[in-house]
């Protein structure tokens, strides 16, 4: 069998099966739970979308990166980005 990811690394990039990761638009979000709960889904807010950073909240700590550097990172090759290179 092969290892599982754990910690914050399997919070971040975990793909368990079957789920679903979507954004509502904050007016919508109490008709959207409404669904679900009438569909019987399992559901979970994570958060808000918006601003200059993104923050996650993990049972460790608090991880933050700002988007342009995100950003940034996800245009370059991903060899420069693992290699640590600007």
């Amino acid at each position: 069998s092969l290892d599982q990811p754990s910690g914050q690394l399997a919070t971040l990039f975990g793909e368990a099966p079957s789920r679903i990761l979507f954004t509502v638009a904050k007016e919508n979000l109490q008709e959207a739970t409404l669904r679900l709960e009438e569909l019987g889904l399992p559901h979970r807010v994570l958060g808000e979308t918006g601003g200059n950073t993104l923050t996650v909240l993990t049972p460790d700590g608090v991880l933050e990166w700002e988007v342009q550097e995100l950003l940034a990172a996800w245009k370059r090759p991903l060899r420069e980005v693992l290699d640590g290179q600007a």
